[in-house]
This record gives C-alpha cells, structure tokens and sequence, in this order.
C-alpha cells in the first residue's frame, strides 16, 4: 500500500474532501541540496490538489490529519497506461509508416501519429480507470509535524 499524508478540508456524511501537499521531492530537494527535484517544484508550483474520497472514520472533522493510501497495483497499472503505451504505439506507428510507404521520413511522422493515438487511448483509458484512494487512519497533528520534518521517518 502507498501511503501519503492529507488534511482533511471539509467533511459530508460517508465522503470528505482531503488536500494534499504536491511535492515534487523530499526536504534536501527543497533545499536544493538534492537531485533537482525541489527545482522543479519551484517552478511548476507546489500547489495543493483537492481530492475527494469516501469514509467509514467517525468524527472526522476538517482539520484533521489522516494518511491516504492506495494499492502499489493500481500505481503499476497508471504508469504503464501512461508511459508504456503512448511508446508501444509510437513503435509500432513508425515500423508501419516505414513498412508501408518505406524511409524515415514515413518513420518518423507514423511514429508521431503513433505516439498521438497512444497518448489519446491513454487518456481516453485512464478516464475509465476508478483509482480511488481510501483514507487508512487519522493521526495527530504532532505526529505529522514530527514525521514530517525528520527526514529519517
């Protein structure tokens, strides 16, 4: 199970609305003492995304810590969807456009349609796809803050 913090934002019966924190890398990437990745945060923006999930916890109130998870299968299947087919069909649109009209110029513009129509299956695919995360336990601010600021949690 993949698992990542969440605050709880508001709070219906069975459903609540959580906001995550978009981070494109840990604290030394932020600091820019890493690979880059907090770099790339800064420039695209560590905005927060606003999710909504259904719930089983009593109390839950907005305001409240919680960790979010969903099944390490479900992220396997997204990234084939999304990185493995768009280049399956960028393979096969350029070893067709070579076969039937022959060179690289045919090649290259069957591999751009191809990796177009992958990229449009995949969108039209993940639509379909119900990845839904569960929220897994409530915990206390403290201990969000504590595990939050130790990079060796």
């Amino acid at each position: 199970m993949i698992e990542e913090w969440a605050t709880v934002s508001r709070v219906a019966p069975g459903r609540a609305w959580l906001q995550a924190d978009r981070r494109l890398g840990c604290q030394r990437c932020e600091a820019g003492q890493g690979c880059g990745g907090g770099l790339l945060g800064k420039l695209v923006g560590n905005r927060r995304i606003e999710i909504e999930v259904e719930h089983q916890i009593e109390g839950l109130a907005a305001g409240d810590a919680v960790v979010i998870g969903f099944p390490e299968a479900t992220l396997l299947r997204g990234s084939l969807l999304a990185y493995g087919l768009p280049m399956l069909c960028l393979l096969v649109g350029a070893a067709l456009g070579s076969w039937l009209i022959g060179g690289d110029v045919a090649a290259a513009l069957g591999g751009v349609g191809g990796i177009a129509a992958g990229w449009l299956l995949a969108r039209t695919l993940s639509a379909k796809m119900h990845i839904q995360p569960r929220i897994l336990r409530r915990v206390g601010a403290e201990v969000r803050a504590q595990c939050w600021a130790d990079p060796a949690s």
